[in-house]
């Protein structure tokens, strides 16, 4: 089995390497594969590496996207005041950027990924075709009101 770095390594050599601008900063992807889109949220203290033993087989049918959040891995710090709501305003900006409209893309996210994940796809619920929330913790309260909604706009209702 190829040890960690030989793997991150190897998949970085593999990636389509894409920045988008964030505040006074910017924000860094990876990509992989072609075919529908599938955009993969870390969690916390994380970056694309999280996801690594599950890019290249999903690459088999996706194109895999892979963000540093804004703070995290090779991305830079977002402006202040960190909070989810401006955190998620920025991945939707670097999405439009990334997959401008009208593409459509899967989302899945584990831990603080999966409530950045809700939260975009309460922003962009119409262009989330499939949204996979995992370990997602405490979500506030509106937070949990937006991402209900996006589901029920998802459903059809």
């Amino acid at each position: 089995m190829e040890d960690a770095t030989g793997l991150v390594s190897r998949l970085e050599a593999l990636a389509t390497r894409s920045i988008t601008p964030v505040g006074s900063g910017s924000m860094v992807w990876r990509s992989w594969g072609e075919g529908p889109a599938l955009l993969l949220l870390h969690g916390a203290s994380g970056s694309w590496t999280h996801w690594i033993r599950n890019i290249l087989p999903l690459a088999e049918r996706f194109r895999v996207l892979v963000p540093d959040m804004p703070g995290f891995g090779d991305s830079d710090a977002p402006p202040e005041p960190h909070t989810a709501d401006g955190l998620a305003d920025l991945l939707v900006a670097s999405l439009y950027l990334i997959l401008p409209p009208p593409i459509r893309f899967d989302l899945a996210g584990f831990s603080f990924g999966a409530i950045m994940a809700g939260l975009v796809a309460a922003r962009l619920g119409h262009r989330v075709s499939t949204l996979v929330l995992g370990a997602g913790h405490w979500v506030p309260y509106e937070a949990a009101h937006q991402i209900n909604a996006a589901f029920f706009e998802l459903l059809g209702g």
